[in-house]
């Protein structure tokens, strides 16, 4: 009985060993289909342990049938193939997916399955025979396992109608949660169909598994002779670029892609490429997990971007349009303002020392007349330049205490001759409620009041003009100040007082004819008042006058303001008697030398550094100075950097002014952005200097009187007027500078011209920056011009066919400025040994 046991186990676990080896064959071949279509380790994570178990399988199957000497014939027979299924298998999962693919579908891995199968079965069939035989060999055996499977049958009966009763017990419960989940998933597809954007669920394999109406209908107007099912297989049919390439669009950087390797991505550079037509799509894909925290799905939401980015792009262009535009006319602008403003600088200079001088009566009124027109000519020339300011968004406002009394009274000397030359009566008046002392910004305000009183000066040709302030209403923390000017002037009719405020616009054309003016004062001022938050309103009867009203929100000044502005009012005298010794933060050795000449002439005494860091070394090293002039661009440190450390390193509090070749708009914002108080652009002339140098240090200790220039003779390249102008006709200063000219400028060009030759782009601009002020000083004005454009376009990376041609003609002139400037020197020479 035993013996017959052991016999018919030992004949059991044959065929069991068996049956595993054909499972875990199964199991291998199912894995390594789905590493190679998903590429997802877990796969074969087990690889090697599931190889190893086959192995010792069938090791164990020749053991168990060492006694049959057929069994051991089969059993070799079917070994080698599977080895071979097992080398195959490593194979294919140790090449790229799409070989893998490959190997896969070739159909060799299931006629190898197919051999060992059918080995297998006839090895199981001999086992078979064998148990039957056996088991035939001892009924009593037999029936007493059919008694324990019967047993066991009953059992596991038993088990099956308990676990029935319990589901029947909660039949209705689970009806019910299938029901509700139903529901939902109805509801969730209704909100998926309703979505404006594409959304589609792939498998592991690419395979699409669910996509929405919006989805279907993106997919068939992309592709609508391919099939959408599986994405590799769509990818590589259809030609998919990034955006605006000709490259293709790797099948690995794709959301859906980096969904099922775990990775959520968004992109909007997809473009299909389909005949005639290009179709850009944005994607967003995510991975989806199931219990087991495995990736099963990638859901991925698209839309069709393409009319969004031909928007986008045409709303891009357009703006550049506008800034370019808007760049042009400040440009313009600004050409224009010097161009007008230097001989205009000239014309009234001149005329106010003519009017000192002893004329006859007709002289002297053709002097007036002279001066009039002058001076009104360069008020049209700032209208024009606050309009574009205004327009542009560039008007700053102060925020600084002032006394609203004192700028009455500095307004009403300023005017009242005005008024006395026709005989009008002016009183500008302050009422008492009227703080001592407001915040905000007394430029704009005196600019307002001043154009204010000046047209109802230009219009009344008897009687009045008077100016009031009064508080309109008081709050915490501001005051709203009200200033009516008002005239008995010719008035303004009804119909024109909604216009009156229009920029180019009067009364009527006989106002323009009689009285003169660009219609924009009025415009100005409206803007300005507008700026501070305030508004201004106007009241007129045809031949009675007018009232302006000004309404204008100020805050109220602290405990803080009201002593900082005493103290800031007594500071004049011990400034204009204290020595002041001023640092020069200067790369450029001509400008250096000038620097020095200048500042000594003021009376300063001067130190120099070369760049940004030295003189922060200075500071470090416990120097003092009452200011620093700071060029911009400098080796080793720029003054923007040095102003930076300078402020939050050293925490030194010591006035700093750019002075620096940069003139764009927007350079003095940047400027003070990083610190610096004040401004200066090169060319700069030595009266503003000054005043801003005692500006900055609390007084404005200069003479109102005008500045002029030192005229001289202007060779075919080059001006010298501003440079004995700066010197104050020193010819031995002048020779100094232009030999200093002579000397660096061949370097420098020499350098340009490397730079350029060899493209490289960040030391062209260095060195046309630097060129620029040294030949500027010299009034080489067309090498300046040159010098900014090419500075200009290596900023901007422009073509190198450009930069070569503006080097070739700064090359020629400089070339003949040299020469010419060689040959003043030795003029002047020979004038001081005659």
């Amino acid at each position: 009985m035993q013996q017959t046991q052991d016999l018919v186990a030992h004949t059991h676990e044959v065929m069991l060993q068996l049956e595993d080896i054909n499972t875990k064959l199964t199991v291998l071949e199912s894995n390594t289909r789905g590493y190679v279509i998903s590429r997802n380790d877990s796969f074969i994570a087990n690889y090697d342990e599931l190889r190893q178990s086959i192995r010792a399988a069938i090791a164990s199957v020749r053991q168990l049938t060492s006694d049959n000497p057929l069994q051991q014939q089969r059993i070799s027979q079917i070994m080698p193939y599977i080895e071979k299924k097992i080398a195959f298998t490593e194979a294919t999962v140790s090449h790229t997916a799409s070989e893998g693919i490959e190997l896969v579908s070739s159909g060799d891995g299931k006629r190898l399955m197919d051999t060992i199968r059918e080995q297998l079965i006839s090895i199981k069939e001999t086992e078979t025979s064998l148990l039957q035989h056996r088991m035939a060999a001892s009924k009593e055996l037999s029936d007493y396992v059919f008694m324990i499977n019967v047993i066991i049958t009953l059992l596991i009966v038993l088990v099956i109608l308990g676990a029935v009763m319990f589901i029947f017990m909660d039949i209705d419960k689970r009806e019910r949660l299938e029901t509700e989940v139903r529901e939902n998933e109805s509801r969730l597809k209704q909100f998926f169909e309703a979505l404006p954007m594409g959304i589609t669920v792939r498998d592991a394999a690419g395979d699409l598994f669910f996509t929405n109406k919006q989805g279907r209908e993106t997919l068939h107007n992309i592709f609508p002779e391919s099939s959408i099912h599986n994405l590799q297989l769509l990818v590589k049919d259809q030609k998919v670029l990034k955006a605006g390439t000709d490259e293709i669009y790797p099948l690995e950087e794709m959301p859906v892609i980096q969904a099922l390797s775990g990775h959520s991505s968004s992109v909007d550079n997809i473009e299909i490429r389909n005949r005639d037509k290009s179709i850009l799509l944005s994607e967003t894909a995510s991975p989806v997990y199931n219990s087991k925290q495995e990736i099963v799905y990638a859901i991925a939401a698209f839309d069709d971007i393409t009319n969004r980015k031909r928007e986008e792009f045409e709303l891009k262009q357009a703006k550049q349009a506008a800034e370019d535009s808007s760049l042009a006319k400040e440009r313009f602008l600004a050409n224009m303002s010097h161009e007008i403003r230097t001989p205009m600088n000239a014309i009234l200079g001149f005329t106010n020392l003519l009017h000192r001088s002893p004329l006859i009566a007709e002289q002297l009124q053709f002097v007036d007349a002279i001066r009039s027109s002058g001076e009104n000519l360069l008020t049209i020339i700032n209208d024009i330049l606050d309009v574009s300011k205004i327009q542009a968004g560039m008007m700053q406002l102060e925020t600084i205490p002032f006394g609203l009394k004192p700028l009455f009274e500095s307004l009403q000397v300023l005017l009242r001759n005005s008024a006395q030359e026709k005989g009008l009566k002016l009183t500008i008046e302050c009422q008492d409620n009227v703080p001592w002392l407001l915040i905000g910004d007394p430029v704009r305000l005196t600019q307002i009041m001043y154009n204010l009183v000046q047209n109802a000066i230009k219009f009344t040709a008897k009687g009045e003009i008077a100016v009031n302030a009064r508080v309109q209403k008081q709050e915490q923390d501001q005051c709203w100040i009200e200033i009516a000017v008002s005239d008995t002037g010719i008035g303004i009719s009804q119909d024109k007082l909604d216009s009156i405020f229009e920029r180019f616009s009067q009364a009527t054309t006989a106002t323009t004819r009689e009285f003169g003016g660009t219609g924009l004062g009025l415009s100005i001022v409206k803007s300005l008042v507008e700026l501070q938050g305030g508004k201004i309103s106007i009241a007129s009867t045809l031949g009675k006058g007018s009232v302006f009203s000004v309404l204008i929100p100020y805050k109220n000044a602290s405990e803080e303001d009201i002593s900082l502005y005493s103290e800031k009012s007594n500071l004049e005298e011990g400034v204009i008697q204290r020595h002041l010794h001023v640092l020069v933060t200067e790369d450029n050795v001509l400008n250096q030398k000038l620097a020095i000449r200048v500042l000594s002439d003021m009376g300063f005494s001067v130190e120099v550094a070369s760049n940004g860091s030295e003189a922060v070394q200075l500071l470090q090293a416990g120097q003092r100075f009452d200011i620093i002039l700071m060029d911009i661009q400098m080796p080793v440190m720029d003054g923007y950097e040095a102003t930076r450390v300078i402020r939050e390193e050293l925490k030194i509090d010591i006035p700093i002014m750019a002075m620096t070749a940069h003139a764009m708009s927007g350079e003095k914002e940047r400027c003070i952005a990083y610190g610096m108080n004040d401004y200066l652009s090169k060319p700069f002339k030595a009266r503003e200097l000054q005043s801003k140098i005692y500006l900055l240090l609390g007084t404005d200790a200069l003479s109102p009187e005008a500045e002029f220039s030192t005229a001289a003779a202007t060779p075919t390249v080059y001006d010298l007027s501003y440079l004995s102008n700066m010197a104050g006709g020193n010819i031995g200063f002048m020779k100094e500078m232009v030999g200093l000219f002579l000397t660096h400028t061949p370097l420098e060009l020499k350098k340009l011209e490397q730079a350029v030759m060899q493209a490289q782009l960040t030391q062209v601009s260095e060195v046309a920056h630097k060129l620029k002020s040294s030949v500027a000083m010299m009034g080489i004005e067309r090498m300046v011009y040159l010098l900014k454009e090419l500075e200009s376009q290596a900023h901007d990376a422009a073509n190198p066919h450009i930069m070569k041609t503006l080097h070739e003609e700064i090359a020629k002139i400089g070339e003949t400025a040299l020469h010419e400037l060689g040959k003043w020197v030795k003029t002047q020479e020979i004038t001081v040994s005659s």
